[in-house]
């Protein structure tokens, strides 16, 4: 059942208000439980299914202005929009695209209610005297396509404010004990240290932590006065030459997770209350970003055998159109006598054939596997030698052999005049006509 489908796919509870409609006449397949709280439906109420998106959640006969839905949207990325409720002077942040899901082009929309987080932006504006700067900083937030893009952006108005060399923010890993430096925004003359501060051992903070949990934030004047010159901090400090430094955590429950810095503020430099209140923005979004990247991720992955999906499929044969590699091999395979397995032993057994399939298909081919339709796979495998891919392709019927499963199996290679769509056509072509005989030779009355 596509409800069962979808259920399985999308987190339930996320924090985040979250709908699925059907692509091609926006009827609402699924809402989870923030968003069925939110419009006062109770939990075990599926009686909006069937009925129009804008009539349930706009409570109008008509489809909305500029229906993301039904005007079609991307498949690769959310596209982001800060959407202002004028009846009830309500603020959604909400994220749309498309996924697919056993076949069928559904749009998911994700929306997050920051009516507080604006409002409380808006008090701060008045009682900080810094309109300006803060109206900059939850725009971009809201209105960049991309959590990295907007937080780049965000630190450079923070750097700019404080008049600093560099802004930038460091995430806790507990389990490996090391800390990283994940986005930074450096001011012209100054030093990017980025890629220097990756994996650092947790030690090296150690000072920091210890200021955060005395102190919450902190500021230090003057390196050599401040921090014992016989810590690890102090050396990394030293070593990219930074004199003073502003510093509030990032936390999450009561653990630190990380930390926002300032290096070498010139301007404001008493000021904490600025880095405190876009904190807010940066943990929101922090957040988000591990829900966003899950569900890429999910629009990427066929949820019966966990390969890789026909989205993904689309995109990587789009982008080896535009730039085909040196060398490429096909492998093209399709199930054989899947309908006369379902018609005798039910659609579950078929499934089970469907996931032994595709499980075999992964240990050997691993991420250049794909499952492209009901019995349909493919592996796309990029500047692979000759041999290594009639390797690969022998070991599958072997295996295919040993567990008695009836494939029909097609391959393309190229070093020369490599091309996808061609190629793809050459594996579907000789599959085919191994299927062919493979039906030949047995009498299932099935269409090819």
């Amino acid at each position: 059942m596509l409800l069962d489908k979808i259920r399985a796919t999308i987190p339930e509870e996320c924090g985040s208000m979250i709908f699925v409609a059907d692509a091609r006449n926006c009827v609402l397949l699924y809402m989870n439980s923030e968003m069925k709280e939110k419009l006062g439906i109770q939990p075990e109420d599926d009686s909006y299914i069937g009925k129009k998106c804008s009539d349930v959640l706009q409570e109008i006969e008509h489809s909305c202005e500029n229906c993301h839905a039904c005007g079609g949207c991307d498949t690769k990325r959310f596209t982001h929009a800060l959407y202002h409720n004028v009846a009830h002077d309500e603020y959604f942040q909400i994220r749309w695209k498309s996924i697919e899901i056993e076949g069928n082009n559904l749009y998911l929309e994700i929306a997050d209610e920051v009516t507080e987080q604006i409002k409380r932006q808006e008090d701060t504006l008045h009682q900080l005297n810094r309109e300006r700067v803060l109206i900059r900083c939850a725009r971009t937030l809201e209105l960049k396509l991309d959590v990295k893009d907007a937080i780049n952006r965000l630190f450079e108005i923070i750097g700019n404010y404080y008049k600093a060399g560099r802004t930038y923010l460091f995430e806790i890993d507990y389990e490996k004990q090391t800390t990283s430096n994940t986005y930074e925004w450096v001011a012209e003359g100054s030093t990017a240290e980025l890629d220097n501060l990756q994996n650092v051992p947790i030690e090296s903070i150690q000072p920091f932590l210890d200021m955060f949990e005395e102190k919450g934030m902190f500021y230090i004047t003057d390196l050599d006065a401040d921090i014992s010159k016989d810590t690890l901090t102090y050396q990394i400090l030293q070593a990219q030459k930074i004199h003073s430094l502003l510093a509030v955590p990032v936390v999450e429950g009561e653990t630190i997770v990380g930390f926002l810095g300032v290096d070498d503020p010139q301007e404001n430099i008493r000021d904490f209350d600025l880095l405190t209140s876009v904190l807010y923005f940066i943990q929101n979004d922090l957040e988000k970003r591990r829900v966003m990247e899950q569900l890429e991720r999910l629009s990427y992955e066929d949820t019966l055998t966990g390969l890789y999906n026909r989205n993904r499929y689309n995109v990587v044969r789009t982008s080896l159109k535009k730039k085909a590699p040196e060398k490429l091999g096909i492998v093209y395979m399709d199930l054989n006598g899947l309908k006369h397995a379902n018609d005798t032993y039910g659609h579950d057994y078929g499934d089970k054939l469907i996931r032994k399939t595709a499980k075999i298909l992964y240990e050997i081919m691993g991420k250049d596997a794909y499952r492209i339709g009901g019995d349909e796979f493919v592996a796309i495998c990029v500047d692979i030698e000759k041999e290594l891919l009639e390797e690969r392709t022998a070991a599958i019927r072997k295996r295919m052999s040993e567990e008695e499963i009836k494939v029909s199996i097609g391959s393309s290679w190229r070093d020369e005049s490599v091309h996808i769509k061609e190629q793809l056509h050459e594996a579907d072509q000789r599959m085919y006509e191994e299927k062919k005989i493979y039906y030949r030779q047995n009498d299932f009355k099935e269409k090819l």
